[in-house]
């Protein structure tokens, strides 16, 4: 498949993310009264768990079920023809939600709300969305084969899920892994120390 093949498919992708995060962005920052004030209860908790919660070991399982539930459905996702329509779906959703995590950070804690969305979630992102998106293309593109296949306008000339393709799975899972690992023991640490350069 050649580059300008391939194009398309990213740009929809990338739209589609972008046009979650926005609107990510515009929820976050309107919310207002008493939603507000349950808004910075939930995020006081949440830093507060992290900084003095569970036990790593027992946040691991959490931390794995928060850095694959994206990418574990976009990759099932390209084994049916609806794909097609589940994967720009995930992508949006998971533009909208970091992107409203980021904002109410920000929203809650000012400009000192940034460091303190970073040190929970900035690393695993630059982690895991070039995965998704790379999973996600790859179900996009597999999907589309499928429906086309069903519709009777294509032919099934080569395989769909050869050993390329689960070893592109396996390769994105043990980067997961790794964000998984950072969340459950070092985020915590992380969020500790930029709370503590803010506040002091």
């Amino acid at each position: 498949m050649g580059s300008e093949s391939r194009l398309p498919g990213l740009v929809i992708l990338a739209a589609l993310f972008l046009c979650g995060a926005v609107a990510g962005t515009i929820t976050a920052a309107g919310i207002r009264g008493d939603a507000r004030g349950t808004l910075f209860s939930f995020l006081d908790g949440y830093l507060a768990l992290m900084k003095s919660g569970p036990s790593a070991a027992a946040r691991l399982g959490r931390a794995f079920l928060n850095a694959f539930q994206y990418h574990i459905v976009v990759f099932l996702a390209g084994f049916t023809a609806l794909g097609v329509f589940l994967v720009p779906l995930v992508i949006a959703a998971r533009g909208f939600f970091l992107s409203f995590a980021l904002t109410a950070f920000v929203y809650a804690y000012g400009g000192q709300g940034l460091f303190l969305a970073l040190g929970a979630l900035g690393i695993q992102a630059l982690l895991s969305l070039p995965c998704l998106f790379f999973l996600s293309f790859q179900s996009f593109g597999t999907a589309a084969r499928l429906w086309a296949l069903s519709a009777g306008k294509a032919k099934s000339d080569k395989p769909l899920f050869g050993l390329p393709y689960w070893s592109r799975f396996g390769a994105t899972a043990a980067v997961l892994a790794l964000c998984a690992l950072y969340e459950a023991f070092a985020a915590p640490g992380v969020i500790s120390w930029i709370a503590a350069q803010i506040y002091t």
